[in-house]
């Protein structure tokens, strides 16, 4: 039987930990153009403040979750949507967004 190498998980954890906290900052800034879009147009009337509202809830409950395990990767994912999703819910409240 060949003799697996003890390193190998280690570098692809440590490669997936890094991979994970990118996304962890890419995903939420997609959010980025919508905020843009919003402010830059005063316009929110497609918007639903009920959905926005829903996704800062639970993102916010995933930063708790985050916090509580000491999770980077979910820290920051969580500290990022809540936040930039909470601009866009204020945004919607600002310019016209619908329930």
């Amino acid at each position: 039987m060949p003799v697996k190498s003890k390193q190998k998980w280690p570098l692809q954890r440590r490669v997936i930990n890094k991979v994970i906290l990118a996304v962890a900052v890419i995903q939420p800034a997609g959010t980025i153009p919508q905020i843009v879009k919003i402010y830059s147009t005063h316009n929110a009337s497609s918007i639903s403040m009920l959905s926005w509202g829903i996704f800062v809830v639970f993102d916010a409950m995933w930063l708790w979750y985050g916090l509580a395990e000491r999770q980077k990767a979910v820290i920051l994912s969580g500290a990022l949507f809540t936040l930039l999703e909470g601009i866009v819910v204020v945004e919607a409240l600002l310019y016209g967004g619908s329930w």
